[in-house]
């Protein structure tokens, strides 16, 4: 299950930096610096959609700023963490991560941009459906599954 979350992770964060970012909401724009809340919902929902189930939308403190990742019991997974000058791996996937655990993070909610207010809903729908317009074919989401 790790290597399959890894290669589906990886192969999101590639679409996110394939995408043309000015089609973005300002938050995605700068990816992976500033973006991991709303990277943290979109990966949830690629996961999810691939059968993989609902993470928890993680949300720690590091120093005067915050970083946000997704979480199911001690399964971390993170695709923006190498905005930190100490993290070099561009995706982190696996069972218990030092580094954040330092985070001191917390469950805030489920991660799903659908149970959003309709302004971000449709916001991060239009995001995701950019990025998975990036994807392989075979790692597309069915159009009726990707419609929020």
């Amino acid at each position: 299950m790790l290597n399959e979350l890894k290669e589906l992770a990886s192969a999101f964060r590639a679409a996110l930096e394939s995408a043309d970012r000015s089609r973005f909401p300002v938050t995605l724009q700068a990816f992976p610096h500033g973006a991991c809340g709303d990277t943290a919902l979109l990966l949830a929902k690629f996961l999810e959609e691939h059968g993989h189930g609902q993470f928890d939308y993680m949300l720690g403190r590091r120093g005067d700023g915050s970083h946000a990742w997704l979480q199911r019991g001690s399964l971390v997974v993170d695709i923006t963490a190498d905005q930190f000058d100490e993290i070099e791996e561009p995706v982190i996937v696996c069972n218990g991560s030092p580094w954040h655990s330092a985070l001191a993070g917390e469950a805030e909610h489920v991660a799903d941009f659908t149970l959003y207010d309709p302004n971000t809903r449709a916001t991060l729908a239009r995001a995701y459906l950019l990025a998975c317009n990036q994807l392989p074919g075979h790692l597309r989401p069915a159009p009726q599954s990707s419609e929020v």
